[in-house]
């Protein structure tokens, strides 16, 4: 991919996830009200832009990819389970959003 298929790509990974959340309970997507998910999709995309220019694979640099996804997971699933505790829905619907906040970027 190019510069900007691989901006667009990150993007949409970041921010897919809570975007279909935001939209099965009807709320507008925060990343349209809160420009830090903006922010952390560039920094991110920056190191990992300067990680693959110098070429340094390792199997540090796997495990910190493991273990940083794990906690991406871990949070975004947390996100989405306090967001529809808060707004009251019933066990299948907790969980739904916070299964959808986790791995909707990645569908």
């Amino acid at each position: 991919l190019d510069v900007l298929g691989v901006v667009f790509t990150a993007f949409l990974t970041a921010v897919g996830g809570g975007m279909i959340r935001d939209g099965l309970v009807g709320r507008i997507p925060q990343v349209f009200l809160q420009t830090d998910a903006l922010i952390v999709v560039f920094a991110t995309l920056a190191i990992a832009w300067l990680i693959r220019v110098q070429r340094y694979r390792s199997t540090y640099l796997a495990a910190a990819f493991i273990i940083a996804d794990a906690i991406g997971l871990a949070a975004f699933s947390i996100t989405g389970a306090q967001i529809g505790m808060a707004l009251q829905l019933n066990l299948f619907g907790v969980i739904s959003l916070a299964f959808v906040t986790a791995v909707g970027g990645g569908i």
